[in-house]
């Protein structure tokens, strides 16, 4: 059953302004409105407090028509210690809430890996920090998205606004995370063995670009049996960009050099993320790959 802040914050004040009134000053003094309390007493210092006089009354009594109402459907529910601290917490602050907690959290996973356990000196290993660097953006992003998701259907305000930004902020981090991603799985499972090729360096000289920008893909190959010949393909999953006409096949890499130029599609309108794979081949037929990630950012319209 819904203590009475939560019960109010769920009706629908179409037909009632006095509802949606005494909802926008809960929402607007949302610290000092003491979510998680069902004794009326508690609200009405609020609203003395804060309303303006003009409004005053019409909200006490907003309040007390309300708070009978919510009497009389028997949703009273006995609340312990810990239960108000976190409806209190969620209705005022619970962003802060959550960030502190996730904070103190991550404090004491660093604290004990550092002075109890061997976090460190597993880490001087390159492949263990390669590991721990993929598995903390693939934890991150994932998480960034799913936040993102969250917020923007909790609340139905300003929903584009903010689903504009968080867009921004998502497609960054796909690209890290997709350049993190080329780098660690991109080389042939063995690369140190006898004849192998694999591919190093891969790299752009600016992930963010503008449409109709010129690029470069640089890469060097390393081992492998001469002539060296490479192929290098775009795809933006979501069509925004138009990548058939950036594909390339077949060019060769002098001295195991490559250095390839791009040209972004000028009709690009919105910000996009772009993958490449380059695909490196020898004599014999052996081939390593390795991804990245252009992240394709429009220039903002003058106002």
């Amino acid at each position: 059953m819904s203590d009475f802040a939560v019960w109010l914050k769920n009706l629908n004040p179409t037909h009632d302004p006095e509802l949606q009134a005494l909802q926008d000053f809960a929402k607007t003094n949302a610290p000092d409105w003491p979510y998680g309390s069902n004794d009326v007493g508690d609200y009405i210092p609020v609203i003395t407090a804060h309303a303006v006089d003009a409004n005053r009354n019409a909200l006490l009594a907003a309040l007390a028509r309300y708070f009978a109402a919510w009497k009389q459907t028997g949703q009273t529910a006995p609340q312990g210690f810990w239960a108000g601290i976190v409806a209190k917490a969620a209705g005022a602050r619970w962003g802060v809430f959550s960030l502190g907690l996730f904070g103190l959290l991550i404090a004491v996973i660093l604290t004990y890996g550092i002075f109890y356990g061997n976090f460190l000196g597993s880490i001087a290993k390159p492949e263990q920090a390669r590991g721990l660097i993929t598995f903390l953006f693939s934890v991150s992003t994932i998480a960034i998205f799913l936040l993102i998701t969250i917020a923007l259907y909790w609340d139905n305000a300003q929903v584009e606004e903010r689903f504009n930004r968080a867009k921004e902020l998502l497609t960054l981090m796909i690209g890290i995370f997709g350049t993190i991603l080329g780098f660690y799985f991109g080389s042939l499972a063995n690369p140190t063995s006898e004849g192998a090729i694999r591919l190093a360096n891969i790299e752009v000289p600016n992930v963010v670009v503008a449409p109709g920008d010129k690029t470069m893909v640089t890469a060097t190959v390393l081992g492998g049996t001469a002539p060296i010949t490479y192929d290098l393909y775009f795809s933006d999953p979501t069509g925004t960009v138009k990548t058939e006409t950036l594909t390339v096949k077949d060019k060769a890499a002098n001295g195991g050099a490559i250095s390839q130029s791009v040209t972004i599609p000028a009709e690009v309108t919105k910000p996009a993320s772009v993958t490449y794979t380059l695909v490196a081949r020898d004599a014999k037929g052996n081939q390593a790959q390795g991804m990245g990630m252009l992240i394709v950012q429009p220039q903002a319209k003058s106002q």
